[in-house]
């Protein structure tokens, strides 16, 4: 896939020396819509406008850029198949304009040329990367395939890739989230339908991300003539009296034995029994807890791969193992040196942390969606590794238990060290541009920078609940970030017995 050239690059980070920034969040050039940019140059000089088209991550051909000259008080009116004919047609695309000029005005025109009319122009204004917001609101989309269809688009503006949740409400409640991440300087969009397929009717959307987004909502007739209007920021979500402030509490009292566990979009939590144990657990949103298999050798972490299949580490069998929804128990690859963390990349490739089965592990195992395992690093860095997560660009975040290393690795499996955490690591979760790590009594906090922070625990063992620096922890362990992007679950170590607890950090 390519990334920005560095020039556009700067164009987010520092904004250039740009009077005018400008995004148009989606344009589309396919046999059913065609989008017409209005370009208007409100001054009395030439101006010369830079225009960057960008697909949606994992897109190809994936950008395009164009260069104008807009005379004093012109206007420019262009086809998106004349401004950018080596994307072609097919998925939309955001457009990002720039200007030296302070007097760049811009709009967007949609036509339904596949609609029985053949034309219903639409026009929406452009977006002001400068008025982002965490969260924003879509005042009225339809979902189910017996209603119009609807999108929200998202465009993350900025340089690190952000979880987003949406909640959607309906008569009077929530019904529904789903989470997805957007990658750095990149468009989304996405169906209403497709986000909450279990819904039907109208809605309002609100889009909750770790890092500051745009959006703009597309609503459509029974004749597929679209209608456009921007996202609203608002400052929470509905129902909030006031922002969240950081804060312990406990979701499971007792009675919870695990070692690595993950979340589905629905909140159900699936944890691996640990490596003196043979089963996997379900812990629903209402604490309620399950056995969903048995029968695996040591399993000590899970992935879910796009379809929502399970996989998990067999700590004492070299294996990887897969979990259907009856429970059923199947091998997918071995081969393995005591396999922990995992995390699939967007091409259905499974990263495996090999710990080592005479510690310290050194290595990063790469299984194909085919099953075929092969080394993706080997590096002295690499010492028990026991967490790993994938990036957009392919690399990877990798966390060492012995030591708390924190790493990255590059796509061509150099290893490179980030931070360490004091004294040894359970697990790690990564939220926007940090990361989490358990260790010992407390909960620790790394930016990408390397710069270690205790984030929550007061060095003493306990389950006190509260404000971050009043709670407490028993051997926690576990980590990982729940669907709404903004509350961690904890684990605790229980060496195989079920005794342990859950806990829930609540963060801003």
């Amino acid at each position: 896939m390519k990334y920005f050239t560095p020039a556009l690059f700067v164009f987010f980070a520092t904004a250039l020396s740009a009077e005018t920034r400008l995004i148009v969040p989606w344009v589309t050039n396919n046999d059913s819509f065609q989008a017409t940019l209005i370009i208007n140059n409100l001054g009395n000089t030439q101006a010369e406008i830079r225009l960057h088209a960008i697909r949606p991550s994992g897109q190809t051909p994936d950008m395009e850029t164009r260069t104008l000259q807009i005379d004093a008080l012109a206007q420019h009116t262009a086809a998106s198949a004349d401004l950018f004919p080596e994307l072609g047609t097919g998925s939309g695309y955001m457009v990002l304009l720039e200007s030296a000029r302070d007097s760049v005005s811009a709009g967007l025109v949609v036509t339904a040329t596949g609609s029985a009319s053949g034309s219903s122009p639409a026009q929406a204004d452009v977006l002001d990367p400068e008025q982002t917001a965490k969260t924003i609101l879509f005042n009225f989309l339809t979902a189910g395939a017996a209603n119009n269809p609807s999108a929200p688009v998202i465009v993350n503006p900025g340089a690190v890739e952000a979880q987003v949740t949406f909640f959607a409400y309906q008569n009077g409640s929530q019904a529904g989230t789903a989470t997805r991440t957007i990658a750095a300087n990149r468009p989304f969009a996405e169906t209403a339908t497709s986000l909450f397929p279990e819904l039907s009717g109208a809605l309002y959307l609100v889009a909750q991300s770790d890092q500051p987004i745009l959006g703009m909502a597309f609503i459509f007739n029974e004749l597929l003539e679209p209608a456009m209007a921007a996202a609203t920021p608002i400052p929470a979500l509905p129902g909030a009296t006031e922002p969240v402030r950081p804060y312990v509490d406990t979701f499971v009292a007792m009675g919870v034995g695990m070692d690595g566990f993950i979340i589905d979009e629905a909140g159900n939590l699936y944890g691996a029994g640990g490596w003196l144990n043979d089963n996997v657990i379900r812990i629903a949103p209402s604490g309620e807890v399950t056995t969903l298999a048995t029968g695996l050798r040591g399993p000590v972490h899970m992935a879910r791969d796009s379809s929502g299949k399970l996989y998990v580490s067999n700590f004492n069998d070299t294996s990887i193992r897969t979990i259907d929804e009856t429970g059923q128990v199947t091998l997918f690859a071995r081969g393995l040196d005591a396999p922990v963390g995992m995390a699939f990349d967007a091409d259905g490739n499974l990263f495996v942390c090999n710990y080592g089965g005479s510690a310290p592990g050194r290595t990063i195992s790469k299984i194909t969606p085919a099953g075929v395992v092969s080394v993706f690093a080997n590096d002295p860095l690499l010492h028990t590794p026991i967490d790993v997560f994938t990036n957009a660009d392919g690399s990877l975040y990798v966390a060492n238990q012995i030591g708390g290393a924190i790493l990255h690795v590059d796509v061509n499996g150099t290893v490179s060290l980030i931070g360490q955490i004091p004294g040894n690591l359970g697990h790690m979760a990564v939220v926007g541009d940090s990361f989490y790590a358990t260790g010992d009594t407390f909960i620790y906090k790394m930016t990408r920078a390397g710069r270690v922070t205790l984030f929550s625990g007061q060095g003493v063992e306990g389950d006190a609940d509260g404000a971050l620096s009043e709670a407490t922890f028993r051997r926690p362990n576990g980590i990982a970030l729940g669907p709404d992007g903004r509350t961690l679950f904890i684990g605790s170590a229980t060496r195989g017995q079920p005794s342990g607890s859950v806990r829930r950090i609540h963060l801003e």
